[in-house]
């Protein structure tokens, strides 16, 4: 009949029922040619394998951070190898909801670690914005902070070097 709109498919129906990584992969290949299939599935390969590589690497850096007893980094060994495995074996939607809640814990645990150094991030700033203000170029050293312990990354107070503000030498160094 003229004037009366037919339905449209439904986009769920269009797409085949197709979803997510296949769903891409097929709008690749479609809009660039067979060709695209292949460098995405080799793309998506390294990416996770690198993301594989690095989460192992945290995780091992963490355990020697943690703790100095012989027995747990050879169990992390052994333990990362078969979580993959299983997760190779698993169905996707069970592996993406795993990573899901164990990134959130992941970043639970990092906020509730963050909160209590962010009192001596705001230390270390206000520290920092007085050496600007007195014309230093900032320099952190231990004995800046003398109440904080197990500081090791910085040294002895040593001179601040000299700044030049506009052709004009300020600092402690300056004369």
């Amino acid at each position: 009949m003229p004037g009366v709109a037919r339905p449209r498919r439904s986009v769920r129906s269009a797409l085949g029922g197709r979803q997510g990584a296949d769903l891409t992969q097929s709008a690749l290949t479609d809009t660039l040619g067979g060709w695209a299939g292949h460098v995405l599935t080799a793309v998506v390969f390294l990416l996770a394998f690198s993301s594989m590589i690095g989460n192992y690497y945290y995780g091992e850096s963490n355990i020697g951070f943690l703790t100095r007893r012989a027995w747990v980094l050879p169990v992390y060994r052994a333990v990362v190898p078969a979580v993959v495995f299983l997760g190779a074996l698993g169905s996707v939607g069970v592996v993406w909801n795993l990573a899901d809640v164990f990134m959130g814990v992941m970043a639970l645990i990092n906020l509730l670690a963050i909160l209590p150094l962010s009192a001596i991030a705001f230390r270390l700033l206000d520290d920092y914005q007085a050496q600007r203000r007195a014309g230093r170029d900032p320099v952190f050293t231990g004995s800046r902070m003398p109440d904080l312990r197990g500081v090791e990354c910085w040294p002895d107070e040593r001179p601040a070097p000299v700044m030049e503000r506009g052709g004009e030498r300020v600092g402690a160094g300056a004369s």
